[in-house]
């Protein structure tokens, strides 16, 4: 959190958590704290993290799907935004998250999705059957690579791992969307953290601050 903090980060979605337990920091340097319990504390686990009070956006909501997979809206003023985190583990099927993301779209139907994904699979290459399943699913619900909507340095990548004596780098994360005007910008960065994947950011173009305050006045007018 003070790696975000540092990198002036509003809301986020950490992978790999490894927590398997509800031992964590629920309210931490300023931001709230939300993770799934994964299967064990060597793989999997999702969270979401993001700024306790904000006077532009809210986040409503907060579901889990399962160890690897989360669900909320993102509400800012007159605009709501369905965010899914999923992620993929390199030797897990793909058929149970994407029932679960199915299942999300359902729930939340309406609004505009955004998918944020490590999903240890390119999804421009297409190099097995498990990465054509999950890019067709993904075309399905009209999600669409941000990536592609951005100028990029052409060697792009998101995974560094050291295997059979090199370097091999790959695009293992992503963030899909189906309303590509509503980001104002796309890009990598290196967090200050010891982690071989670096950090996708992305600007959300959020509707005027005073009609969030309208927004927040109706929601505690409605709950008195």
């Amino acid at each position: 959190m003070r790696t975000m903090d540092q990198m002036n980060v509003d809301l986020g979605i950490l992978s790999e958590t490894k927590l398997d337990h509800e031992m964590y920091l629920h309210d931490c340097c300023g931001y709230t704290v939300v993770a799934t319990t994964a299967k064990s504390s060597h793989q999997g686990g999702v969270a979401v993290f993001y700024r306790s009070h904000s006077a532009q956006w809210s986040v409503e909501g907060i579901q889990t799907h399962g160890p690897n997979m989360m669900s909320f809206s993102l509400m800012s003023g007159r605009k709501i935004w369905t965010i899914i985190r999923c992620y993929i583990s390199p030797s897990k099927e793909t058929g149970e998250t994407i029932k679960y993301i199915d299942k999300a779209v359902r729930t939340w139907g309406g609004h505009p999705l955004i998918l944020l994904g490590d999903i240890n699979m390119d999804l421009e290459r297409l190099m097995d059957c498990r990465a054509e399943d999950v890019a067709a699913a993904m075309a399905v619900h009209g999600l669409q690579d941000m990536g592609n909507c951005f100028t990029h340095p052409w060697d792009w990548w998101t995974f560094l791992h050291y295997r059979d004596n090199r370097w091999i780098s790959s695009v293992m994360d992503c963030v899909l969307a189906e309303c590509l005007d509503d980001f104002q910008h796309w890009a990598i960065k290196i967090p200050r953290f010891d982690s071989n994947h670096r950090a996708i950011l992305v600007e959300l173009d959020s509707d005027p601050l005073s009609h969030h305050w309208r927004y927040i006045i109706n929601c505690k007018q409605s709950t008195t």
